[in-house]
């Protein structure tokens, strides 16, 4: 949204990340029903200032990235099938101002 104010600029950005099916390219284990969900409010003011507000919620089962309580009992460590950010969702706030 343009001139918002004087000198003021916004935008709302929205953002979605769902795995439908298979594993992680960066982790062995499934990660099937994970992902995150973003919402966010982006502003610049008078080309000198730039801010940013943005709430991150994650999607799926919280689990750890591997359980190793099996290892105490002469078993073997037990991968994540869900998202293990699942209770971190997070509100970031970023300011710049260039000179």
């Amino acid at each position: 949204y343009r001139q918002v104010a004087p000198g003021l600029d916004l935008s709302v950005p929205i953002g979605l990340r769902y795995v439908l099916d298979g594993r992680s390219s960066i982790t062995p284990w499934d990660a099937r029903g994970s992902g995150s969900a973003t919402l966010g409010l982006e502003g610049a003011y008078l080309g000198l200032w730039q801010f940013a507000l943005t709430y991150t919620h994650y999607i799926g089962k919280a689990t750890p990235f591997v359980e190793y309580a099996p290892l105490l009992t002469g078993g073997s460590a037990i991968y994540a099938t869900g998202n293990p950010l699942a209770d971190r969702n997070n509100l970031a706030l970023s300011l710049r101002r260039t000179f």
